[in-house]
């Protein structure tokens, strides 16, 4: 069979690198062009299957681009998917006006990527495909699929019912329930009642103000995790700076930006559903970890930092300097974005001041080179940027930078942000330079890297606690190798390891960051899906399924064993079981019966 034909329009080399990547391994022929211009001769010369657009090119965008094509009768139905580094909903239309049929974002999905490749080419030659319903108002974004956000609950304060009013019409209906709280106590009760996933709370109030609201929502153990947004018409910085300092984790200006606001909320959604399954995963290794491993190391956190200064603007270097004095005496400073990574790669750098113009490198690229390595994923990232450029936020954001500064930035501010970041990039050190072997020797399976059943049980019970509390899902995957006893006894039991090591291995590489993976005992495995419903879990499992079908394994003697298949049992909570032993039970009863229908197969729990 002749192989598809994808055009690639990117003037990025890493981008498209890593798109070259992926084609190959789907088995794509590949045509590359780093401008419109050249994108436009080759798709009129070869007449591709579909086009790869970069919005942001330099001459002619992406978007003139895919209008000239719409015109053009020999290469008008070939369908155009958008690359687009900041797409966010609302902003799709736009897109599809220009006669795109969807975008994916970046950083890309690697994961989803040629699965979203097929929904969009053409079943036969010629005949374009248009966009899945659910692709066109929800793009691919970064490492958790969208539908983590689905129903995110969002807690709306402000004392004026119009400015409620105009906020709710902001949010759809589709991907946040909102409810509304008129002045700071409710706000206080429903906070504690509803424990909404983020709050969008105005500063002037009648009675408790927005400031002394969030004060007490942070000092509460029931309400401290929950982001924070402060929308008001105060736009100094003295006040952004008393936000930050009350609590808040953003502050937006009246009147709001629609895709400042999305983007805000969508970011700080992300960063807590981390956040929350890091301290659930915290909890649980506690319990595991030798008594006398915690101490008083966290109670007091050193504000010295180390800061890496990457900006060509003199004034905006002396500030730094000049600022940064209680923090760090001597920063490194550079104006090159290549020496920036250098040096953050050579060096223990905890906080990085990052200019989006630098002489050699653009910012963007910068932090996304940071946050790929694990060497540098950790350091803290500020972005600094002017109030005009919102797309440039938007990408910053996108691309993972820890915080951004709007030029000119004033002084309380910079304090507030600073003494945040060194904190968090402090505990983050303390977590993985103390504990990390301690508690892999505890909980983790020495055969297959995963987490072993202990810290499966112990998790899962906490998982399911903090689910029932914040009315999330969370969906259970059971799996068990088939024929395994029979691949033992003809191949041996070191064989039979090196199998149940691969299999472990490609488990893992088809969940997503949030999900825990664990071997339960022998050849079966569990996988704790937090909040996935009965479709996102079973996209999951049959991933994972169609992964492991695909496995060719061989033995020593580079015989072939044959292909290694599994049956997987699903269950979720609240609807098929509510505590640890029960949702186990129902997974486990349901991966017995996709054994029944002749295994390779995943079944639900009560489907028959």
């Amino acid at each position: 069979m002749e192989k598809r034909t994808i055009l690639v329009v990117e003037d990025n080399a890493s981008n498209m690198k890593l798109v070259r990547s992926l084609l190959q391994i789907g088995g794509y022929k590949i045509i590359e062009a780093q401008t419109a211009e050249a994108g436009l001769e080759l798709a009129r010369e070869h007449a591709p299957d579909l086009i790869l657009m970069d919005i942001q090119l330099p001459g002619m965008d992406g978007l003139s681009a895919t209008r000239q094509i719409q015109t053009e009768p020999k290469i008008k139905e070939i369908p155009v998917l958008a690359l687009t580094a900041y797409a966010m909903k609302g902003d799709e239309q736009k897109v599809l006006d220009a006669g795109c049929v969807g975008y994916v974002s970046k950083p890309i999905n690697t994961r989803a990527f040629l699965s979203t490749l097929l929904t969009y080419l053409p079943t036969d030659p010629g005949k374009r495909n248009p966009a899945p319903p659910d692709l066109q108002t929800e793009p691919v974004s970064m490492d958790i699929h969208p539908d983590i956000f689905y129903a995110s609950r969002i807690l709306i304060v402000d004392d004026d019912p119009l400015n409620v009013k105009l906020l709710k019409a902001k949010l759809s209906e589709k991907t946040f329930v909102t409810s509304e709280a008129f002045n700071g106590l409710e706000c206080l009760d429903k906070a504690k009642s509803e424990h909404p996933d983020l709050i969008l709370l105005d500063l002037m109030m009648p009675g408790l103000d927005g400031f002394e609201v969030t004060r007490r929502l942070k000092k509460d153990p029931q309400t401290r995790e929950i982001p924070i947004i402060h929308v008001t018409a105060l736009d100094s910085s003295e006040n952004k700076a008393r936000a930050m300092d009350a609590g808040a984790d953003e502050f937006l200006n009246k009147p709001i930006n629609t895709v400042e606001l999305l983007t805000r909320i969508r970011s700080l959604l992300r960063l807590n559903k981390y956040k929350e399954q890091l301290g659930t995963r915290k909890e649980s290794e506690i319990h595991f970890l030798p008594s006398g491993t915690f101490d008083s190391e966290f109670e007091e956190i050193d504000l010295r930092a180390t800061v890496l200064i990457a900006d060509t603007n003199k004034k905006d270097v002396e500030f730094f300097k000049k600022n940064l004095g209680p923090y760090c005496r001597r920063p490194l400073i550079t104006g090159s974005g290549k020496e920036a990574v250098q040096i953050a790669e050579s060096q223990q750098i905890d906080i990085v001041l990052l200019a989006i113009s630098l002489s050699d490198m653009d910012g963007h690229e910068v932090c996304r080179r940071l946050k790929a390595m694990d060497r540098t994923r950790n350091i803290q990232v500020i972005t600094t940027t002017s109030l005009a450029d919102l797309d440039t936020k938007i990408k910053s954001i996108e691309l993972g930078t820890d915080d951004y500064l709007i030029k000119p930035i004033n002084e309380l501010e910079f304090d507030a942000r600073i003494r945040s970041l060194i904190k968090k990039k402090a505990y983050l050190d303390i977590l993985v330079s103390k504990y990390e072997s301690a508690f892999n020797a505890a909980v983790t399976d020495q055969l297959t890297a995963l987490y072993n059943h202990a810290f499966f049980e112990h998790y899962l019970g906490l998982e399911l606690n903090r689910s029932l509390r914040q009315k999330h899902f969370v969906t259970l995957l059971m799996l068990d190798i088939d024929d395994f006893k029979n691949l033992n006894d003809c191949y041996g039991h070191q064989e039979g390891d090196r199998i149940l090591h691969e299999v472990a291995a490609v488990i893992r590489n088809c969940v997503r960051a949030v999900d825990v993976c664990a071997r339960y005992g022998g050849e079966e495995f569990a996988v704790v899906l937090p909040y996935a419903n009965r479709r996102i879990g079973g996209m999951i499992a049959e991933r994972i399924c169609k992964s492991i079908s695909a496995i060719q394994v061989k033995s020593d003697n580079n015989s072939k064993i044959g292909r290694i298949t599994v049956s997987i049992g699903v269950a979720i909570c609240p609807q098929d079981a509510v505590d640890v032993e029960a949702l186990v039970h129902k997974a486990d009863m349901a991966m017995y019966q996709a054994k029944k229908e002749g295994k390779n197969r995943v079944s639900y729990c009560n489907e028959n």
